[in-house]
């Protein structure tokens, strides 16, 4: 069993936003030390809860202060972009981290109407995710693409071109992403943080079932990515993760804002209906001793048949969340 990690920069209430790219960052080495197999971050803007808005460049200062632990994106939101220039951004971090690097691609919006729109003021729609990334593989992998396309002459790289070129990836949390990860032979990760893995199952069973074999990839590659907290004690855990339940509520109020102290959080803050859905994310949590949260990820790796879990953590304070991945490292999987 491999176990990762997804870093997503988060902010909390009391510390520069900059802060969290640098405990990113430090966080990166030190799993490198603990056994990690990746390292993952992601893309998120114009929100006051996660910092890293520019995986391309995180991605590659991680890569330069790393030796082994695989690095990478979930995910670049693509249909932001050209196709070309992230083949290119990654094809320098490549050239960084030969052999090491995972270019995780998705298409959730990852920000807000007015922060898409600066993000691309030229954004259509109706354009099409999936010829990007065809487009994408074209320039990493070079593989064909239809006869008809502008790029399809060949007379067009993405520089600089070495030995290997990076791993791409597509994260989701629907029956799409996994449709298209099987059509192109691609590895797929399925985002159980994101609904508690209300679709896995399905999602899952589309992408085994449907699984076109490519040149780099003859069988499925799946892993999920659940949250998950470990701590010295039962309690401990539970005390710590108030401050991400009281973010998800705020989540379904529209909010984005830092993550509170723990400390502040009781039950007379929240209406009856918050906390009925507060308990209800508490019956489905990885959280508690590592010996629990171990328990709670065998189980799901069992029943789905994954050989690669990765983890994401929220914590108030950058030490909770040191220490729920040092623990996390030391289960016996």
């Amino acid at each position: 069993m491999k176990i990762s990690i997804l870093d997503q920069s988060t902010v909390n209430d009391i510390m520069p936003q900059s802060a969290a790219i640098n405990e990113t960052i430090d966080l990166a080495q030190k799993s490198e030390q603990w056994g990690y197999h990746r390292y993952w971050v992601s893309e998120h803007h114009n929100s006051n809860s996660v910092a890293g808005t520019a995986p391309e460049i995180l991605v590659a200062a991680i890569a330069s202060v790393t030796k082994k632990i695989k690095v990478g994106s979930a995910a670049v939101l693509l249909q932001y972009y050209s196709p070309f220039k992230v083949a290119e951004q990654f094809s320098v971090i490549e050239s960084i981290a030969p052999g090491r690097v995972d270019l995780g691609i998705g298409r959730g919006l990852g920000a807000d109407g007015l922060a898409s729109r600066a993000l691309n003021p030229n954004l259509m729609p109706n354009e099409n995710y999936e010829e990007k990334i065809d487009e994408l593989l074209y320039w990493t992998e070079g593989r064909d693409l239809p006869k008809d396309s502008i790029h399809s002459h060949g007379l067009v790289s993405a520089n600089p071109m070495g030995h290997t070129s990076p791993d791409i990836w597509i994260m989701g949390f629907g029956i799409d992403g996994a449709r298209i990860a099987a059509e192109r032979g691609l590895p797929y990760s399925y985002a159980h943080f994101f609904n508690d893995g209300e679709h896995l199952a399905q999602a899952l069973d589309v992408y085994r079932e449907n699984f076109v074999p490519s040149e780099r990839y003859q069988q499925p590659c799946a892993n999920i990515c659940v949250w998950a907290l470990a701590a010295e004690s039962e309690e401990r855990a539970e005390f710590i993760a108030r401050s991400r339940y009281h973010w998800r509520i705020g989540f379904l109020k529209g909010e984005r804002k830092p993550l509170q102290d723990p400390s502040n959080l009781t039950e007379n803050i929240y209406t009856q209906d918050e906390l009925k859905q507060i308990n209800l994310w508490k019956s489905k949590a990885i959280i508690g001793t590592k010996e629990t949260v171990g328990d709670k990820i065998k189980q799901l790796t069992n029943k789905f048949e994954i050989d690669e879990i990765v983890i994401n953590t929220w914590t108030h304070k950058f030490d909770d969340r040191y220490r729920s991945f040092k623990l996390i490292s030391e289960i016996p999987l």
